[in-house]
């Protein structure tokens, strides 16, 4: 499925395209369930393949409905994030049944309805260099806001991003051996 991605957006191959870290999810829910409102950091390519779900997406530049403080990450915080129901107005909503499918982008809010039957769905998951970099910011920023330190978003400052994903890959680096 990412061979077919990658070529029809104009690569040889998916390491031409950037992917890396592939996984595939398959997931099996009850009727009228719900996943909370949260981002995935990374790609995702979603295909129902049974039953039928609600996906309410919205774009993922909507800092107003996800903060970028919300977006920053650190070991034991959930990817969930605070959802009022005044913000669905803002929702794109795919209804997706057996056999359809949609590219949710990396990081864009979503939450999803399982309709009135079991469902079973399937995510193909990709990460790129750049969503690997940014989520080493995120995590930096994640970590030295917690230690009191006001962060700013990813790509303000050029610089310290660099200094603080070669602390983090350092720190990586160093703990990786000792797991």
């Amino acid at each position: 499925a990412l061979d077919s991605g990658a070529r029809a957006a104009g690569f040889k191959s998916r390491k031409e395209a950037g992917m890396m870290e592939e996984q595939g999810f398959i997931f099996v829910s009850s009727a009228n369930s719900t996943t909370a409102f949260h981002t995935d950091n990374e790609q995702n390519l979603f295909v129902q393949l049974r039953g039928r779900k609600y996906f309410h997406a919205f774009e993922n530049d909507a800092r107003d409905v996800v903060s970028d403080v919300d977006l920053e990450s650190y070991p034991g915080k959930h990817r969930n994030h605070p959802y009022e129901e005044s913000m669905e107005d803002r929702a794109i909503v795919y209804e997706l049944a057996s056999g359809d499918g949609i590219f949710l982008p990396y990081i864009w809010p979503h939450w999803v309805k399982v309709g009135d039957d079991v469902s079973i769905s399937m995510a193909i998951n990709w990460k790129t260099p750049a969503i690997v970099r940014n989520n080493k910011l995120l995590f930096a920023n994640g970590i030295l806001r917690r230690m009191r330190m006001p962060q700013s978003p990813p790509g303000t400052y050029h610089m310290w991003d660099n200094i603080k994903v070669f602390g983090y890959t350092f720190s990586r680096a160093m703990i990786e051996p000792l797991r």
